[in-house]
């Protein structure tokens, strides 16, 4: 059948008229062939002869470009094209096929640019790449071909790459990285928004081609293309399909649907989805990350429930393959903020960094809980302090974190000998270290940390008594200077605690708070000597 047409599709270009034979199949067979494309059936069984005959029936349409097939009225090239070739009610396999027979005729290009075809195809390639495996036969032969439609080159911007290889995930992330640089090149308000609908145009219902991968948890491959896919648009795209007045745009939907599917499903969520997950994360994060979190509510949801829902999870597995294994692996919420670990660090970057060491705090920090659970947390903090260049992004983080930390090693005190869980005090003590290292060289540091230090004194001594004032020792290497503001509030928490208690001077206590000052130069000797004197009139009264 195939041949046939072709074969009357070159007679018809010698002759002015449609010949008889022509003119036959297309009112005797055309109709008939079409009607097998609705059925679901056939076209699920045969769509490769299907394709391979509607195609050749459109091509053969072309000879009455811009007119209709004679004797068929509404039968031309563009409605079979539109009608076939880039509807989502095609099945992918149809249209990728169907695709690969049109794009090649240079004729068939001409009408397509002149009808603003482009758009719809690229929308069709996108959606078949969803759908089909990336080994189906034909997507790289559309890959290229949609590669050298006008409208493609001018979103690539003459990039390197895009069709070369057999494989056409590189040339869908490009496509995607590419959405993304051109929407930022836009200056004009009015081209923002015509792209933004464009854009949209080319993606069309994304959660509906791949909802039966993820409630399916497969194909492995187009389950992981899917997530892969999902990150690239919400990392390059976010501007482009979020939009804080529609509740239903295509952002909010990649989120809850790939990076939350956790607290959505009561069933456990399978280890390739899992992958897929700890795979792509990042790219969650750092779409979430460059929305306007400081004043979006949503968006400042959920990035907390992206950390709630993972940060103490990989952080823990991640800890362990570091153990076990030299090769290094990724961490998502370490990817986000490395922006901030640079030594010129955006405010934007600077302002997320802060905002998720509030959540930490807030979230993972809180004392009790397994040791376990707080050794990743503080492998998280240490890995992320050592890795920042800029003091001034530790001493800004310093006084969210500065009480928590202390309050770990002061829980490590509180411990009898040989049962204090391992490596949280390392880890605390290195953590301090780096925070109080950063504020010495900042302007009036001391000044914002001192509340925070007489806080977590009045708070800690009526509990733990003169642990408090060991665990200010270690602090006090660090920044001594610091500490001796302390001086005045820890004498009077003391005698604050000592006239609670009603039984004097309780010298267990006050050798604790010495024990502090004498780690502090010549105040604390000074205030041991004071001390001393009282005590001795005291006893002599």
């Amino acid at each position: 059948m195939q041949t046939t047409l072709t074969s009357l599709g070159q007679s018809t270009r010698r002759k002015t008229e449609t010949s008889d034979p022509a003119s036959g199949v297309w009112k005797h067979v055309f109709g008939h062939v079409k009607g097998l494309v609705y059925d679901g059936q056939c076209i699920q069984s045969v769509p490769s002869p299907l394709a391979d005959t509607l195609a050749a029936f459109t091509l053969s349409a072309l000879e009455r470009y811009p007119g209709e097939v004679q004797g068929l009225s509404g039968v031309s090239f563009t409605s079979l094209f539109q009608e076939l070739g880039v509807q989502d009610e095609m099945t992918a396999s149809f249209c990728c096929r169907f695709l690969c027979h049109i794009l090649p005729s240079s004729e068939a290009l001409t009408a397509i640019e002149a009808e603003h075809l482009e758009g719809q195809i690229i929308h069709a390639w996108f959606r078949c790449l969803l759908q089909l495996p990336l080994s189906h036969e034909g997507l790289a032969e559309l890959t290229r071909a949609v590669g050298k439609l006008p409208e493609m080159k001018v979103i690539l911007r003459n990039q390197t790459g895009f069709g070369t290889g057999e494989s056409s995930e590189t040339s869908l992330q490009l496509f995607i990285v590419s959405l993304g640089r051109h929407h930022s090149s836009l200056t004009k308000f009015d081209e923002s928004i015509q792209f933004r609908e464009k854009v949209q145009k080319y993606l069309g219902d994304v959660m509906k081609y791949v909802d039966q991968v993820l409630k399916n948890g497969g194909p492995s491959d187009l389950l992981r293309l899917a997530y892969h896919v999902a990150g690239l648009l919400t990392k390059h795209c976010y501007k482009m399909i979020y939009s804080k007045t529609q509740p239903r745009c295509l952002f909010p939907r990649l989120v809850d649907q790939f990076a939350l599917p956790l607290p959505n499903s009561k069933k456990p969520v399978a280890p390739l989805v899992m992958q897929c997950i700890k795979a792509n994360l990042h790219q969650f994060l750092q779409g979430l990350a460059s929305l306007d979190f400081k004043r979006d509510e949503f968006i400042r949801r959920k990035i907390k429930q992206v950390f709630t829902t993972y940060f103490r999870l990989f952080n823990q597995m991640l800890q362990t393959a570091s153990q076990t294994s030299n090769i290094p692996t990724k961490n998502p919420f370490m990817v986000v903020l490395k922006g901030s670990c640079l030594s010129s660090p955006t405010p934007e970057s600077s302002e997320f960094r802060q905002f998720t060491i509030e959540i930490i705090r807030e979230s993972f920090l809180h004392l009790p809980q397994p040791p376990a659970n707080l050794t990743a947390t503080l492998y998280f903090l240490e890995q992320l302090f050592r890795k920042t260049l800029a003091p001034s992004e530790t001493a800004r983080n310093t006084p969210v974190l500065l009480t928590a930390i202390t309050g770990c090693l002061l829980a490590c005190n509180q411990f009898s000998p040989g049962s204090e869980p391992p490596e949280i005090r390392r880890q605390a003590t290195n953590i301090l270290q780096m925070l109080l290292g950063a504020c010495r060289t900042e302007i009036n540091s001391r000044d914002v940390l001192l509340p925070h230090l007489r806080d977590f004194l009045y708070s800690n001594i009526p509990r733990a008594q003169g642990l408090v004032f060991k665990t200010f020792e270690t602090l006090a290497t660090f920044d001594p200077d610091l500490l001796t503001g302390l001086i005045p509030a820890g004498k009077q928490a003391m005698i604050q605690l000592e006239q609670k208690r009603g039984v004097g001077n309780d010298m267990q206590l006050r050798s604790s708070f010495k024990s502090f000052l004498s780690k502090l130069g010549h105040s604390g000797e000074v205030t041991i000597a004071a001390l001393d004197e009282e005590e001795n009139m005291a006893r002599q009264l």
